[in-house]
């Protein structure tokens, strides 16, 4: 397999369905960043923190 230049790697991602291209994402973020997507309970909190505050 030969390597991909950007524009053909852009390319690609905008042929793909939004749960691949998603999917992707997230695996790019979580090996090169090191940031896993939230999980629901996370993603809870920081709706319910935006909507009312971090005040308990």
């Amino acid at each position: 397999m030969q390597k991909m230049t950007a524009k053909q790697i852009l390319k690609a991602m905008e042929e793909m369905d939004n749960g691949e291209r998603i999917k992707l994402l997230s695996v790019l973020a979580e090996k090169h960043f090191g940031k896993k997507p939230p999980t629901i309970e996370e993603i809870a909190k920081l709706n319910y923190v935006a909507m009312y505050g971090d005040e308990k």
